[in-house]
């Protein structure tokens, strides 16, 4: 299974741990929340984290984690 691009997808945003230079999934849950709310500018948006994909196995290189809105 190919991993996932970094920005919008299908179903909801896949945010980057290395676009935040921080290496964690908090960091990769901040891209991805700020590329969202960029989508959303005027109403308030709630969102939970679909996947976590972590990329390298010594050291972890980078996290992706795609967050999806609530319905």
């Amino acid at each position: 299974m190919p991993l996932p691009q970094r920005g919008k997808t299908k179903g909801g945003w896949v945010g980057s741990s290395t676009k935040t230079h921080v290496l964690s999934i908090e960091g990769a849950i901040a891209d991805a929340y700020n590329l969202a709310k960029g989508s959303y500018k005027t109403s308030p948006i709630e969102l939970q984290v679909a996947d976590i994909y972590v990329v390298g196995t010594n050291p972890i290189t980078e996290y992706l984690v795609k967050l999806v809105p609530v319905i």
